[in-house]
């Protein structure tokens, strides 16, 4: 690849850094703070800008316990005794259901959840299988459901996502699609941004609904299925404040188990042996969405004159979800330390990574992805061509918001 090539590679996108730094962010004002949030047309649009870039060789390139039954006892003399029965509500579909439970319960499952959605006007939203999978990838990356109590017995509760304040539009692509909820950069010195929902009925009526019929691959489930109890518990009219602060408490209380695995990898009994056992579990919209939040696409320095194209997640818990990735794309596990990861620097294998992920992720990490694939060639490279496009990723890396920089309520 010639370095005149590149140039008109990387020209476009030097001028949108040098616009994003010296001119106050104009760049992410123009998609962060406008009327109406972004939305995945004008995500693509965006991204298509550089489609008449001169183009590159190869451009294609253990589960929760079953349930838990909170018995709030007498709180006053005379009181009777009453259960607040959670039992099994962690399967969200027919199909998971039936593969988790074949012995043919599940009918009181469904029956159970129903009862629920129904008494606590849970309500579904369109589907959009698509967006849904790649939310779960994005939230069992980034995500976090928390509640934690204010006052004497107020609990808040809080379904967020957070990303690096210079990805912005990945948070506005979030709030369009769900159409609820805000984005904020509570500390723009620290680079944060996020997406954020607080209202408990929003969070009922349009969060609940997309993590019931499609399940967090990875730890997070346990944390999920927390929120979720605690947050209908909140909701419920019939209960008093006392009552509802005591078995909210009772969750909080509750410890992810050692070694945790969400449940439904017990579609293959908790081990991945094959591609084919890898996709009962794992969809390509929520591989793309999890590699928006924790996967890198990076060159990386071989030796004094040598630098390769690289691919990589890494994850602390859940090797599971690295193993089911490993099958899927052509990666290795492995395991480090303090932590576990999958990466890959063959060039065979970059050409299908590329290919896996053309035209699929919604953030920042698609210009990113788009510099990245667009320097990658099968044949020798030229070391400076590379050093460019690695310098460049990273200054893009490095944007940083104002210091007075304020996102437009809307």
């Amino acid at each position: 690849i010639s370095q005149d090539k590149l140039s008109l590679l990387i020209f476009p996108f030097m001028y949108l850094y040098l616009n994003i730094t010296q001119k106050g962010i104009s760049y992410f004002k123009h998609c962060s703070m406008r009327e109406t949030p972004l939305t995945e047309v004008n995500t693509k649009n965006m991204m298509n800008q550089f489609s008449s870039i001169s183009s590159f060789p190869n451009e294609e390139m253990k589960p929760l316990n079953e349930g838990i039954s909170y018995v709030k006892k007498s709180l006053t003399r005379g009181q009777s005794a009453w259960s607040y029965n959670l039992t099994k509500l962690i399967m969200p579909s027919e199909t998971t259901r039936s593969a988790l439970n074949p012995s043919g319960s599940n009918n009181q499952i469904s029956e159970n959840i129903n009862n629920m959605n129904n008494k606590h006007n849970i309500k579904k939203i369109p589907k959009q299988m698509d967006f849904e999978q790649w939310l779960v990838g994005i939230v069992d990356g980034d995500g976090c459901f928390s509640f934690s109590k204010e006052g004497t017995r107020y609990w808040r509760f809080t379904f967020k996502v957070g990303q690096s304040n210079y990805n912005l539009r990945l948070l506005y692509f979030i709030k369009s699609m769900l159409g609820v909820g805000e984005v904020n950069t509570p500390n723009t010195e620290k680079n944060e941004a996020e997406y954020r929902l607080r209202r408990i009925d929003l969070i009922i009526q349009y969060i609940l609904p997309i993590f019931d019929a499609n399940p967090l691959l990875t730890s997070k489930y346990f944390n999920y299925m927390q929120f979720r109890q605690a947050i209908l518990i909140m909701n419920d009219s019939s209960l008093t404040s006392v009552e509802k602060d005591n078995l909210i408490s009772q969750i909080k209380k509750e410890t992810i188990p050692i070694n945790y695995i969400a449940p439904i990898w017990s579609i293959i009994n908790y081990k991945v042996t094959s591609k084919e056992e890898a996709q009962k579990v794992m969809s390509k919209s929520w591989l793309v969405g999890f590699t928006e939040a924790e996967g890198s696409f990076y060159i990386v320095q071989k030796s004094a004159e040598r630098l390769v194209h690289a691919f990589e997640i890494t994850q602390k818990l859940d090797r599971i979800v690295l193993e089911a990735i490993s099958f899927i794309l052509p990666l290795n596990v492995i395991n480090k330390k303090t932590y576990f990861t999958v990466i890959t620097t063959k060039k065979a294998n970059i050409v299908l990574i590329i290919d896996f992920f053309k035209n699929t992720m919604k953030g920042m990490k698609s210009l990113e992805y788009r510099i990245w694939s667009k320097s990658f060639s099968t044949k020798k490279q030229d070391y400076l061509t590379l050093l460019k496009a690695r310098n460049l990723m990273r200054k893009i890396r490095q944007i940083r918001l104002l210091p007075n920089f304020k996102v437009k309520k809307s």
